[in-house]
């Protein structure tokens, strides 16, 4: 499987956001959103396998800190290293830009996404309440970003 790692452009709006609907359902970003992310944030990054988008990540920097807005894996595609592979580049990104940690908010119901960040050294900082539409809770995971020596927890 020959996987390439590129920036996201406007013709991959349609495929974002159909993986959007399908691993986020109620929770995924509208189309005018995905188009909005892709020409304004700071790091926006697709997996693409036989020139097919199947997984991305987005990003943005403030203050030294990365925020990664949404990361997805096809599910067809998960447990080959595309989803690590998406977030270490976006670390890489961080430390070159001086950022100093990265946060994200996942569905505390989202097991399979909490482990996988968990595996990378994020850790559980926080609770937000109704953070989905849904009504369900989000946790807060955070990572220290280490300059030139790898990542650490």
């Amino acid at each position: 499987m020959n996987i390439i790692f590129r920036p996201t452009n406007e013709m991959d709006i349609e495929k974002i956001c159909m993986l959007e609907k399908e691993i986020f359902g109620v929770d995924a970003y509208p189309k005018y959103l995905v188009r909005y992310l892709i020409e304004n944030s700071d790091f926006f990054l697709v997996a693409c396998v036989d020139g097919e988008v199947v997984g991305y990540i987005c990003g943005e920097v403030k203050f030294q800190k990365g925020h990664i807005i949404t990361l997805a894996v096809d599910s067809r595609f998960r447990g080959r290293g595309i989803g690590s592979e998406l977030l270490k580049r976006f670390i890489n990104f961080l430390k070159e830009k001086g950022a100093k940690s990265v946060y994200l908010e996942v569905s505390v119901r989202n097991r399979g996404a909490i482990r996988f960040y968990e595996k990378h050294g994020f850790k559980i900082v926080g609770l937000i309440s109704k953070f989905y539409n849904d009504g369900s809770d989000a946790y807060v995971m955070a990572l220290k970003v280490v300059s030139g020596g790898g990542v650490t927890s």
